[in-house]
């Protein structure tokens, strides 16, 4: 071979050695980037398969919490309409009855007393058994929350 064949040779694997290391280069960034997508791809999968998994129980918690507000609506508006049942049921009929204090009143009415003693008697307010058990049962049954 002659001496300008060689050299054209080396020079030619000069370059083909050039050449090989740049397409090493790209090769190793593609594969790094190759690997970072993965990498990032695989986080995106994670994180999709577990909002998957919470999304049905927050959506069952935000089914349960509107029910819940619906209850206390509905709640607000009955109890809105309970003062103007009472103002309407005292207007449209009012009560027959006596109340709780007039038969001590009756009583007064009816005979004077004899005697100062008998004054500071009568003084002391009425109270029926019947009453007393509506009291406690009205207290019971707020205490326990059935209102």
């Amino acid at each position: 071979m002659s001496p300008e064949t060689k050299m054209l040779l080396e020079e030619l694997d000069k370059r083909f050695a050039a050449q090989d290391k740049r397409f090493g280069g790209i090769e190793r960034k593609l594969d790094a980037t190759t690997t970072s997508s993965n990498t990032r791809l695989d986080a995106l999968e994670s994180s999709t398969r577990v909002f998957d998994e919470w999304r049905p129980s927050m959506e069952g918690m935000v089914d349960d919490l509107r029910l819940e507000v619906n209850k206390l609506v509905t709640l607000k508006l009955e109890v809105g309409k309970i003062p103007k049942y009472e103002e309407r049921s005292m207007v449209d009929a009012p009560s027959t009855t006596s109340g709780v204090f007039a038969p001590a009143l009756l009583a007064k009415s009816a005979s004077a007393p004899s005697s100062p003693s008998a004054i500071i008697h009568d003084a002391k307010p009425a109270i029926s058994p019947n009453f007393k058990s509506a009291v406690n049962n009205n207290l019971k049954s707020a205490i326990n929350g059935a209102f």
